[in-house]
């Protein structure tokens, strides 16, 4: 059986290197979301707080992005 400090020890490191990899698939692809819509690419940074991000993610899913604001007819 594994002691407690071990355990600790174990979800610590693993916590590192989760972290890198989370920004790379979140992160980056939100960074290219931002820019396109018109906001600074550093709100993506947002995603890596917790309730921030969700904040984040409503604000930019209901806000009107450039191809909202074209004729509907060139749209697609």
């Amino acid at each position: 059986m594994e002691s407690p400090f071990h355990i600790v020890m174990l979800a610590t490191v693993g916590t590192l290197l989760l972290t890198p990899l989370w920004s790379i698939l979140f992160v980056i692809p939100l960074w290219s979301i931002a820019r396109r819509v018109g906001w600074s690419p550093w709100w993506s940074l947002f995603v890596l707080v917790p309730i921030a991000n969700l904040v984040f993610l409503w604000l930019l899913a209901f806000r009107s992005w450039p191809r909202d604001r074209t004729d509907p007819a060139k749209a697609f």
